[in-house]
This record gives structure tokens, sequence and C-alpha cells, in this order.
């Protein structure tokens, strides 16, 4: 563990503790888990489907929506360059965009922005596949600090090799620290920036870059930030960069890209190779914190999309091609069923309903269940390749393909 700078009192105080509304400002909305607090809402789309409010051009790319200030949040790849992008996300009018760096293509000729951007207190922060980290004015789009982290932290920059998808993490922030995965070999695989002025403040472990994005999670009464690399699950105490625990998770892509998911005293994890699923107990032992496997198997395999967990279950897309949509037993990992109703999809949980955003731009309410799920309703909205996940905010749920994105009221 690297200390780069030592700064004053580091605050608690979690994304989601701030907005007391569940304000989806981040990846995966207020708990990085794809729960929305939303109630209320048309789940009937039997009676009446979504409204389509508006339908714009935001070009390719993989990053998904965050809101704040009346806007949404985004990233698009347009005329070989990358872009943040501000819209009214009443209206879907551009309100503004930065350009963040040249057009990324990955070895599997995947092209676009991965990350997320986050919206903290009128800031925006912005992660681009080549590893550029922005604080921006969420109101104007104009750059407060800007680094590279590559640089910044020491670790390598991977560009190029054989087997890297680039930066698709999604900046977390914790207290007034900015945390990210750029993957190092020298306790600079997770690092942490002062939030007002990008400093660095931590370092710690030394794995390769995983693709999914840093949770933070109260366990064994501590704080910790849980971590997917591309070899272990590791967790870090963020008010100093100490390296928690580090549990083995090892495929050999480097590819564990879903985001871990704690609840009901357990962690989730999950991974499309050879790891498959598992459940983790962590506990206080002697004074450490550690973590202890209650169960593994190969029966959910989640290549890049988040599982969602619904009264003591787990439902999320096994494989990389051909998916089927699964159920299992979060406290035992036994398999309850398995089934084709949604193709390969990413989620978000709304109420007892999953919404399913299929690859090929079809949108489904799902009602899950141990016995089988039922598909209510589906609509095709969109066009392949819809990998970003949907997001809910004020009652409008919002998809995307490579092209647009469109804004349904769900009121």
């Amino acid at each position: 563990m690297t200390i780069a700078v030592l700064l004053p009192l580091f605050s608690t105080v979690t994304t989601h503790a701030q907005t007391p509304l569940e304000r989806w400002s981040q990846f995966l909305g207020p708990h990085r888990d794809g729960v929305s607090a939303e109630k209320g809402l048309n789940l009937d789309w039997e009676s009446r489907l979504p409204k389509v409010l508006w339908k714009k051009e935001v070009g390719g790319g993989f990053s998904s929506m965050s809101f704040g200030e009346h806007r949404l949040f985004t990233m698009g790849q347009k005329d070989g360059r990358i872009f943040a992008l501000a819209l009214d996300a009443r209206t879907g009018e551009q309100l503004w965009k930065f350009d963040v760096c040249p057009a990324y293509t990955d070895q599997n000729n995947y092209s676009g922005p991965r990350s997320t951007p986050t919206y903290h207190n009128g800031r925006l922060f912005v992660f681009g596949p080549y590893g550029r980290l922005l604080c921006l004015r969420a109101t104007r789009g104009s750059p407060i600090w800007d680094i590279n982290v590559f640089k910044a932290s020491g670790a390598e920059d991977r560009t190029g090799q054989k087997f890297y998808w680039g930066m698709t993490n999604s900046p977390l922030i914790e207290g007034n620290l900015v945390i990210v995965q750029p993957g190092g070999n020298g306790d600079n695989s997770v690092v942490a920036f002062h939030a007002s002025d990008g400093r660095m403040v931590w370092g710690a472990g030394s794995d390769v870059p995983g693709y999914g994005s840093p949770v933070a999670i109260t366990a064994a009464g501590r704080r910790q930030i849980i971590c997917t690399t591309g070899q272990s699950i590791v967790s870090v105490d963020p008010a100093d960069g100490e390296l928690l625990w580090r549990h083995p998770w090892e495929n050999k892509f480097n590819m564990n890209s879903a985001n871990p998911l704690w609840v009901d005293g357990l962690l989730f994890i999950s991974g499309l190779h050879e790891p498959g699923a598992a459940a983790l107990e962590i506990v206080s032992e002697e004074g450490k914190v550690v973590a202890r496997e209650k169960w593994h198997n190969e029966d959910l395999k989640n290549h890049f999309a988040t599982s969602m967990i619904v009264d003591g279950y787990v439902y999320g897309t096994h494989g990389g091609g051909g998916c089927t949509l699964r159920c299992i037993d979060l406290k035992t990992g036994e398999l309850k069923w398995i089934n084709r109703a949604t193709g390969k999809s990413t989620f978000i949980r709304v109420e007892d309903h999953l919404i399913a955003w299929s690859e090929d731009g079809t949108l489904r309410l799902v009602k899950p269940g141990p016995e089988k799920p039922v598909v209510k309703s589906e609509m095709k909205l969109l066009e392949p390749q819809a990998w970003a996940p949907p997001a809910l905010s004020n009652g409008h749920l919002y998809v995307r393909d490579e092209r647009h994105l469109v804004c349904l009221d769900l009121r």
C-alpha cells in the first residue's frame, strides 16, 4: 500500500447517503446494484406500454447513464473522438459535450467508451478508455482538474495488448475520494484521488485490471471498497488504502467484468470463464477482516452484465454467446432453473420486477421467481449492440444502443 498524499480526516459519507431521493447518479444506480428505490411506477405493460418520450443520437459505445442537475450524463463516440455528453433529462436536448480522447477500439474490434460518468455535488467524474480521469462542472462541462491515471499511479497502460479492453470501470465517490482501478503490479491496482483537486491519496493491490466497477460496502464492522480485478476480488479500506483481503478469482483472459453484489451478509461474485459464481462471507477473525467462500460452482457465469438479487435469489445471464437466463439460491448456490427468456441482456430492478435490456435492442419486463420467470411484455426499440445497462430517474427509463438513446415514461 502506497500513500501518495496524506490528507485531512476522511469523510465516510457515501454517495447514496448524500442523495436522500436515491438519485441515479452513478453506474447501476444508488448502490451500484441496479436496484431502483422508486415506487408506484407503471409495471403493467400488458395494459399500457411505456410511451417513448424522445430519441436522440449520442454516438457509439457502452457507457450507461447517470443523472444530476436535471441532466442526463453519458459518453459517446462520434467522428473519431469520444465525448462526455450532458442532455436535458426531460427533452433530450444536448446541453454540452466535452472532448475526452480519440476513438478507442480494442483488440476484438469493439469501439467506443466503456465507463459511465459519476455525478456528485455539482461535479461530473469522467473516465476515458485510455485512462484520462476528468472532473467537470456538471452544469457547463468545463474542466476543474484533469489527470492521466497511468502516469499518476505508475500503473502500466496496456493499450494494444491482446485480451485487453481498456478502462471500463466507472469512478466511485467515497467521502472526498474518487476511486478507479487502473490495474498495476506495485500497490497501484486500485487508486484513490482527492475529489477536489485530483491529487493521488493512496494506491493498493498488485493485480492486473478487471472490468467491473468498485463498490462500497460496510461489512465486519469496516467500511470497504470491493474491487473486481483480472485475477481476484479485493477489499480496500478507503481511509488509508490498506488492503484488507484478497480472494483469488483467476481466469486465463484476466476478464472479470460483473459488479460484486452485497446482500443479506453475502458477497455474490461471478465471472464468465473458469471462476463461475460464488458467495463470500466477510467476517472479522482475530482483529482482521477475512473473506471465505460459503459456496462456489459454475452454474451462473456472468459475462459483463451484473446479476440482480430479488428476495434471496440471484437472476443473471450465463455465458458469452447463446446466453441463458438463470436463477440460483443466494444462500446455497442451488440452481433453480434455466430459461432463454431474455437472451444476452443487462438488467435493473424496479420493485419486484426486472427490466431486461437485450443486446438486440429489445426491452422486456420480467417478473422473476424461484419457480420460473414470466416475461410480461416486450418492446423492440433499438438495434445491436445494446450493451449498456438501462437507467431510471424520476419515473423515466433510459436505454441506448451504439447510436441512439431513448427515454420512456414509466410514470
